[in-house]
Formats: structure tokens, sequence, C-alpha cells
């Protein structure tokens, strides 16, 4: 019989939600009629092929494989093997099969799972306290994913962290100072961030070192106790052998450290200020952080400058280059406006669209909630199976979709946050000085700007001080910047065209053609002074050794040629450097030069021997012929 249920089909829920048979569903209508994959009101895979009921040949009841259970793709489902454990996953992408193994090994990354552990300030004093004296605090990359994994937290994690856990802190900026000072290790933007957070927090002050001290050295865990989940690397470098780590030295047991926490706060800070100076703009959310990031840059460029003219040997300071303080001064000035930007943003935009949300939020939610309870009022008054499962057929599934769909709105939505205040006077008043220090800072790079710098994108500067001025945030003192920008553009654009011209003219000469390459060389070497060739950029000297080194070239126009490249880069020795193929021109020249020297030498050395040769064989001839005589 067509309406006989099956022995042996479990009764199916009434609230069950459409499932994976849902959109795959049969030929039939909406009671489940015809030979699809399912049938019944919910359309699930487990109905047969018996007519409304669902009830047949199938995996389940109505509900399908799994009630409520949503449409799954078969890309992305695992089958599951005999054994109760994952099978391989079979990509239809094209997958690398190491990648795809790697990532069965270990499904979680180092980083994640640590990053999720260290949500508060007593778990990261607690891993801390852990794992200091063991190699997770001594290994740079071990410590780099620590200090990740806490960045970028709430200020209250922050406050806790040094207010109550100060001997953690106190010991991890031991191990900072032993990877980055001792270990020559670069320094991450997180570790800076950290270095930050703890100034930030009075960590430099005396009173805050007040009877701390190092974390006692504990026994190391066994490899099964770790937290990250490292069994898969253990693994790995047991099949593989890896080279050794560099790993920072620690001081022995029982010894006190010697410096204080202010000391390695400044000692750390000194390692790499123009990372720390990035950090702590990206770090800004008030007009107050960017006045004091603009004034420590001012002081960082007016250091560098200064040694620049001194020659002294700085690391961090000599590679602050024209086109590192450029991108500094563009950033400080980026973070200046993305800071008071929401102050001059419409309000009313942001709140229409806001109410209007909200209020169709709340009428879908009002539907959905109308549509369950007639639901449920339904069920309630059905007492029998079959009647409460012809009044679920007969609902609409349009009231679970809008229910779902409501849910998904309120989850995607994000509460809408109202622009800011505007800014007060004083706020008003410490912007303008700020962007005038940067400005200033600014002409001041340009004056000192080399003719080999490297180009810089300079038009951002006027679109930004642009801005500036039409939101009055620009002194009228500040505005001809504007125009001095402007100008300097120009000259780039002239001296790039310039540039240009001279390395197209130094390739369209015939090669061999000594009397047009001297004239453009001489002409070359006449705009710098003689001292130099202008342009001097790695483009044109690397042409002109180019078109020098052809064959048919004289001699010594060659050499005439080296020798002026070789006092370019002695004229401009702190900015240019003879590109690869200008280096080896010299260095040929040179070559032939020693190699003529040489032969020229032994060509005298040689005369000489058969000068002096010859007297002696001619004297020995002489003997020769007086002992034959008196014989």
């Amino acid at each position: 019989m067509e309406g006989a249920p099956a022995s042996n089909t479990p009764a199916a829920s009434v609230g069950a939600a459409p499932s994976r048979g849902g959109h795959r569903g049969g030929r039939g209508g909406g009671r489940g009629e015809g030979r699809g994959r399912g049938g019944g009101g919910d359309r699930g895979r487990g109905g047969g092929r018996d007519r409304g009921s669902g009830r047949g040949r199938g995996r389940g009841g109505r509900g399908g494989r799994g009630a409520g259970r949503g449409y799954v793709p078969k890309k992305a489902m695992r089958h599951r093997s005999l054994s109760g454990k994952h099978g391989t996953h079979s990509s239809q992408d094209g997958e690398p099969a190491a990648k795809r193994e790697k990532k069965d090994q270990k499904p979680n990354s180092n980083f994640a799972l640590l990053h999720s552990m260290l949500g508060d300030a007593g778990m990261i004093a607690e891993y801390i306290r852990e794992y200091h004296s063991s190699e997770k605090f001594r290994d740079a990359k071990s410590i780099n994913t620590f200090l990740q994994a806490i960045s970028q937290r709430p200020e209250k994690v922050y406050e806790e962290l040094m207010a109550n856990h100060k001997d953690e802190v106190f010991t991890t900026l031991e191990r900072l100072f032993a990877v980055y000072a001792l270990g020559k290790q670069a320094m991450i933007p997180p570790a800076h961030e950290f270095l930050i957070r703890c100034e930030q927090e009075g960590v430099r002050k005396a009173a805050w070192g007040e009877g701390v001290k190092t974390l006692p050295e504990s026994a190391p865990k066994p490899q099964e106790d770790n937290v990250e989940g490292d069994s898969g690397d253990s693994e790995m470098a047991s099949s593989s052998p890896s080279a050794a780590k560099p790993v920072a030295p620690t001081l022995p047991a029982g010894v006190t450290s010697l410096l204080s926490p202010r000391e390695l706060l400044k000692k750390l800070a000194a390692l790499d200020p123009v990372g720390r100076l990035q950090r702590l703009i990206e770090l800004s959310s008030t007009v107050e952080d960017v006045q004091v990031c603009a004034k420590k840059l001012a002081a960082l460029i007016s250091e560098s400058e200064g040694t620049c003219s001194r020659h002294s040997a700085s690391s961090t300071v000599e590679k602050f280059d024209f086109g590192a303080k450029c991108q500094l001064i563009s950033k400080l000035l980026s973070k200046a406006r993305r800071v008071v930007e929401p102050t001059f943003a419409p309000p009313s935009s942001a709140l229409e669209e806001g109410k209007e949300e909200e209020d169709e939020a709340s009428g879908n939610a009002g539907l959905s909630t109308a549509n369950v309870a007639e639901a449920q009022g339904s069920v309630e008054d059905q007492p029998n199976e079959e009647e409460s499962r012809k009044a679920n057929e007969s609902s609409s599934p349009v009231d679970s979709n809008v229910a779902s769909t409501t849910a998904a709105v309120a989850a995607a939505v994000p509460p809408v946050r109202r622009t800011r205040d505007s800014l007060t006077e004083d706020e008003i008043r410490t912007f303008k000085s700020t962007i005038s220090v940067a400005l200033h800072t600014l002409e001041e790079v340009l004056q000192h700007r080399l003719p080999s710098a490297p180009q810089q994108p300079l038009s951002k500067f006027s679109k930004l001080l642009e801005w500036f001025k039409a939101q009055g945030l620009l002194r009228s003192e500040d505005e001809r910047f504007i125009t001095v920008l402007v100008q300097e553009v120009e000259n780039d654009i002239v001296e790039q065209a310039t540039q240009l011209e001279t390395v197209i003219n130094l390739k369209s000469l015939t090669a061999g053609d000594t009397t047009a390459l001297t004239e453009v060389v001489d002409r070359l070497w006449a705009a710098g002074e003689e001292k130099c060739f202008v342009p001097s950029s790695v483009d044109v000297l690397s042409a002109i050794a180019m078109a020098a080194s052809a064959a048919g070239v004289a001699a010594d126009a060659k050499r005439l040629i080296a020798d002026r490249l070789v006092q370019t880069q002695r004229h401009l020795a702190e900015t240019v450097v003879l590109p690869r193929r200008a280096l080896r021109f010299v260095n040929e020249e040179r070559n032939k030069v020693k190699q003529a020297a040489i032969a020229k030498q032994l060509e005298e050395n040689a005369a000489t021997y058969e000068s002096v040769g010859g007297g002696e064989r001619a004297e020995e001839r002489e003997e020769e012929d007086m002992a034959l005589e008196e014989a």
C-alpha cells in the first residue's frame, strides 16, 4: 500500500529543517511525488519512491540523511573509513600531495593554537613561567611566534600583565635582549609593539623595577607536553636532518641580571629606531599620539643627517636613506588623516543606512516569529502523528528560510558606529603643529637629497596637503609646501626625461664609432663640471659602459671613459655605486693596463738578460780560444 509506513523506518521529527535533499529534490511536486531522491515535506535524501510520506526504501525518515543537516557539496566532504578514522581527502582542485600530507599531519598551525590560547594576561604569564627556560625563549623563530600571538591584544590585557606579572615581563625582556642584541637577530614589528606597550605601562620607571627578579630556571617539559603541537615537527626532524637553529645565550643559574628593566628597554629600543617608529605610527589612535610620532621622526631624521655628515658608522641610521625617510613621513601623514577623517564624515548617510537595516531586520523578525508561533500552534492542535505530518507538509517552507535569512542578516550586519565628535580647539591646534613639524622635516629631507637618489612619489604629499587645507587643518604659512611639492614633482619628471633621453642616445650610437661616443661622453662630463657624469643614474652609467665596451672603440677612449667612471664613483661615494656592467668594464680596462705594464717589464728584463748574458758568453769563447792556442 502506498500509505503504509515502513516498519523499519524511524519517525521523522516535526521541526526538521530542509536537508541535503531539499536542494536536490526529485521530480515530484510539493508532496514528494515522483521517483526523485527525496520525498515528503522536507524532501530529504532519505525519502524513497513512495508517494507523499517519503518512508520507502530510503536511508532514513523524512528528515533525510540526518534531519536538519544542510546541503554539503561533494568536494568538501571527507569519507570516514571503517576503522573510525578520517580517510584521505581526494581533492579535485589538484592540491599537491606534499601539501595535503602536511595539512593532514598538522591541521592547525602553531601560531593559531598559540594565539587562541594566549587570550588574557594570566595565560600569557603562565606560558612565560612554563617555557622561559626552554628553547621556545632562546630560538628566534619561536619567540617571534610568541610575540605575534600576543600582538594587538586589548589594552586591559597589557595593563594586567605589566601590573600583576612583573617577574614574567622582566624575564621576557631579558630573553628579547639575548635574542635581538646578543644573537644579532632582526626585530619584527610585534617585538616593537611589546616594547612600546611596556613603556606605555610604566616599565621604564624606577618604581616599577623595584623588587623585580628573573624567574628561576625550570626543568624542560617532555616533548609530548608541548602545547603548541610540535609532534609533526619532531617527526619530520627525526626523518630528515636539519641545520642547527641559532640559539641565544642565557645567563647561568643563580646569576642576577646586570641590567634593570629601564636599561633593557633603552637598549632594545636603540637596536632598530626606524622599525620602532614605524610600529609606533601604526599604533597611534589619537592626535596626541600622532604628535609624539612627529617629534620622534624629526629627531631621528636630524640625527641621521648629522650622522651622514660626520661619516660615522651607525648600523641602523646609515640605512635610513632618502627613500625610507619619504616613506616614513608619508606613513605619518596618512595616519594623521585616518585619525581625524571620521570627524569630517557625513553622519546622516551612515545613520540612515543603519535605520533602514534595523527596520528591515525587525520586520523580517516579526514575520518569522508569527510563522513560528503559527506552526507551533498547529502542532499542538494535531496530536496524531499523521495529522501533524500533513500540517507540516501544508505549511510553506518559506517561513524557515525567512527565519534563517533573518538570523544571517542579524549576524552579518555590524553595529552602526557613529562618527566622532568634532575636534576641539586644542586638538586642531595640536594637529596643525604636528603637520607643520612633518612638513618642515620633509623640506629638510628634500634639501639634503642627493642627485642619484631614487625617485619617490611626491605627488601623494601634495594630495594629502590639499585635503588638510580643504578641512582647515593646515596653517596658512604651511600652504607654501603645496607649491614646493608640485615643483619637486615637475623637476623629477624633467630629470627622468633627461635620463631616458641620454640612455636612448647612448644606445643609438653606431657600435665602434669612437668620435660620436667621445662627443656624448664629453658632454655628460662637462655637465658635471668635470668631476662626475651628469646625469649619473645607474641606467646612464651602465649605458656608457656598454657603448664603450663595443668592438672598434679606440683603446685610449676606453681608458679615458674607465677613468671617468672611477672618478664619478669617488665624487659621489655616498650614493653612487657602479652598476655591474660598468664595474666589469672598468676592471677589464685596468687589467689591460696592468697586463701591458707587466709585458713591458718582462721585455725589459729579457733584453737586459740577453745583453748581460751575451757579453759573458763572448768572454767565455775568447778564453776557450786562448786555451786552444796555447795547447
